[in-house]
């Protein structure tokens, strides 16, 4: 009996998995074909060009003081 409910539960995992696999690739399929097969309709985008798109991407500081002794983190423990 519990062999079949083992049989049971691993094989809606696997069901499951296997269909949320298949609903995420299946509307890709035909580029992801293209892209092995070296005919990607994807720009190239050079690392130049990236390098610069990061630089645009602000990052702000942080609120906390990041200069914190070790003192204070050892008094926090």
């Amino acid at each position: 009996m519990m062999f079949l409910l083992a049989i049971a539960t691993f094989g809606a995992a696997l069901g499951i998995s296997a269909y949320a696999i298949a609903e995420t690739v299946g509307p890709n399929l035909h580029r992801i074909r293209l892209a092995l097969i070296g005919q990607s309709p994807m720009p190239f985008v050079p690392a130049p060009e990236m390098a610069r798109g990061e630089r645009r991407i602000r990052v702000r500081p942080q609120a906390t003081p990041r200069d914190r002794s070790a003192a204070s983190w050892r008094a926090a423990a």
